[in-house]
């Protein structure tokens, strides 16, 4: 029984060095990942004030494009079932629908592998990183009816809010999904919520 003890614990620690330098792997890659797209936007950028036809050319990634947009919907398409059912009923507060959501976002990190990272920031701010290495940031809101004005006021809020990053130009995306549409608790109240949650691509360290 000693030995066999003995051999189970040299098992598990040869199993966590694995996992140790298999994570440390695939952060180094995601990092590369993240620098070659960076250099391949600022070359495409370059080519199209050139007014060369970069989709017809060979540096096209073709099918392996990667899409903010399409990013954005891949991100938030398998989390929105649970996170709606779990606000079916009623809406229990700003803090409560932001909280779910960085939650299933944080399980979708394990479950469907489409990112490495889930930060929560000041002011309900949640910032994703794709497995692709590239950064994007949702924020939820209670929609005023006027789309286009509010896009322009969470972009300009997200960009004095986020310490470390700012929304693009060269790769500015957006998703603005409705979720919610629910009486509050309070069955005095009848007015519907309607929420939303913007989505957008952001870069790191916008001090560099």
């Amino acid at each position: 029984m000693q030995r066999n003890a003995e051999e189970k614990v040299r098992i598990k620690n040869e199993t966590e060095d694995s996992f140790n330098r298999l994570r440390s792997q695939n952060n180094l890659y995601q990092k590369q990942i993240e620098t070659l797209q960076d250099e391949l936007d600022e070359l495409t950028a370059k080519l199209h004030d050139t007014g060369y036809n970069v989709e017809s050319s060979s540096i096209s990634t073709g099918n392996n494009k990667v899409d903010g947009v399409d990013i954005l919907k891949q991100i938030l398409t398998p989390v929105l079932p649970n996170f709606n059912r779990e606000f079916s009923i009623g809406i229990p507060g700003w803090e409560g629908i932001v909280e779910e959501l960085r939650k299933e976002l944080f399980l979708s990190l394990f479950d469907n592998r489409h990112l490495t990272s889930v930060e929560k920031h000041a002011g309900g701010i949640i910032v994703v990183r794709h497995n692709s290495g590239r950064w994007f940031t949702y924020y939820c809101a209670r929609d005023i009816g006027d789309p286009r004005q509010q896009e322009i006021e969470i972009v300009e809020w997200l960009n004095r809010k986020l310490s470390n990053y700012m929304t693009t130009h060269d790769r500015f995306c957006k998703v603005r999904t409705q979720t919610l549409h629910s009486v509050g608790r309070d069955r005095s109240q009848l007015s519907p919520f309607y929420w939303f949650i913007f989505g957008t691509e952001i870069i790191e360290d916008k001090n560099n």
